[in-house]
């Protein structure tokens, strides 16, 4: 997700994340941007309900069963994926530029 990519790298900006060997900065970047998605994911999913998460469960063993499917049966849940995921990013923001005081 580009929009990922961007946060991650002004993130990593920000927080002054300059190497000589622009590999480094690329594992940092990645494995920033691997925390970022887990959060994200584990926000949007806890705001379904424990049916729901269930629900979703069974329905992510059918091997036809995509990341639209997902964003639309979360959706069609009643949660709000753009507003959870820019809490996210905001809050990942703050944690992480901050060192994790605040």
């Amino acid at each position: 997700m580009q929009q990922i990519d961007e946060f991650v790298d002004e993130l990593l900006t920000q927080k002054g994340v300059n190497f000589a060997d622009p590999s480094i900065r690329e594992e940092i970047k990645q494995n920033t941007k691997q925390r970022l998605e887990d959060r994200i994911n584990e926000d949007v999913l806890s705001r379904l309900s424990t049916e729901q998460a269930e629900e979703l469960a069974n329905l992510m063993d059918d091997p036809s069963f995509d990341e639209q499917k997902l964003f639309d049966y979360v959706e069609g849940a009643g949660v709000d994926i753009d507003a959870s995921i820019q809490e996210t990013m905001n809050n990942f923001r703050n944690f992480y530029l901050t060192g994790g005081q605040q």
